[in-house]
């Protein structure tokens, strides 16, 4: 009679496992948040330091506010 390898894992191929799994995550945290969040505005903040200036609108104005409101 033969017998087949066992499939069971040791418990340095679990521990592999679990480092590749977080790396894994890891980088694709990461690289989600490359993307979606500081990429875009890589280009304006070069910009802005290049010419001391934001291009875009100031926020108090867009809603009406003025120095000295009180609040709402």
């Amino acid at each position: 009679m033969v017998t087949a390898p066992s499939a069971k894992a040791g418990p340095g191929s679990s521990r592999r496992a679990t480092v590749v799994g977080v790396s894994l995550t890891v980088t694709v945290a990461v690289a989600g948040l490359t993307w979606a969040k500081w990429e875009p505005y890589l280009g304006k903040a070069f910009a802005a330091a290049r010419t001391h200036s934001w291009s875009g609108r100031d926020i108090l104005a867009t809603g009406g506010v003025r120095a000295g409101d009180s609040p709402s």
